[in-house]
């Protein structure tokens, strides 16, 4: 590698950015090898004691919530996207994605780096691990309170699962609009995310879709999520962080 390549890469604005998180990450007063290990054994006491019994006891009785066809899991399905969308955006508005510690923020505030170039790799890495939670969390409530799992071979499987990757998808850009737009634009997303569920709510229940409810929500939360995403991430060079 030469002179030139290796200026080039370390002037990389994403590589200089790892390097101030590596840099910090590393420091003295990071957690320790035992410190690491604790946290496993509280881990795994809590799932011995209260999260195993939880779960045996819930699947030996019956579900909750019973989802026998599509047009019974439509609403149910609208219901939980906007809990979970106006949820991300309250959430985003007192702890949104891009809150960074005082220090690190002072040093990225302190380069010539725009906050489009250091904010963006944080933003994206936290809201692939924001959507990765979700839908494990989306996929672990839907096991444990309804009978959507019993049925291995129903159609409404592969559109529940579709369903769950779209909430998945929009609930991390609802948590970053959270934070980066203003009480107003928050407070129209959530009237248009509530009208938009009851409206496929109706159409889910009636036969209209012919049980393709659940294929029409999986398509509008797709479609929030590509808009919602790509508006959020271009509000990053105008955000304050200090306020």
């Amino acid at each position: 590698m030469t002179t030139d390549s290796t200026t080039a890469v370390e002037a990389d604005p994403r590589d200089r950015v790892h390097a101030v998180r590596h840099r910090y990450a590393h420091r003295g007063d990071r957690a320790s090898v035992q410190d690491w290990a604790y946290t496993v054994y509280l881990a795994v006491i809590l799932g011995a004691v209260y999260v195993a019994p939880v779960v045996y006891l819930v699947r030996t009785t019956e579900a909750l919530v019973s989802l026998p066809t599509a047009e019974a899991a439509t609403p149910a399905a609208c219901l939980v996207a906007a809990a979970v969308v106006g949820g991300a955006q309250l959430t985003g508005r007192f702890w949104g994605p891009l809150v960074l510690k005082p220090f690190l923020l002072h040093v990225f505030m302190s380069t010539d780096l725009s906050p489009t170039d250091y904010l963006g790799t944080i933003a994206r890495r936290r809201l692939a691990y924001a959507g990765t939670g979700t839908l494990l969390l989306l996929c672990t409530a839907t096991f444990l309170a309804t009978d959507l799992y019993d049925r291995p071979g129903s159609a409404l499987l592969p559109q529940g699962l579709a369903v769950a990757a779209g909430i998945a998808a929009v609930a991390p850009a609802a948590w970053l609009w959270g934070q980066v737009r203003t009480v107003r634009e928050n407070a129209l997303l959530a009237s248009a995310v509530a009208g938009a569920a009851t409206v496929v709510a109706l159409l889910g229940r009636s036969t209209l879709l012919g049980g393709g409810g659940p294929w029409l929500l999986t398509v509008l939360l797709a479609v929030a999520a590509a808009l919602l995403g790509r508006s959020a991430l271009r509000s990053l060079r105008t955000v304050d962080l200090t306020r």
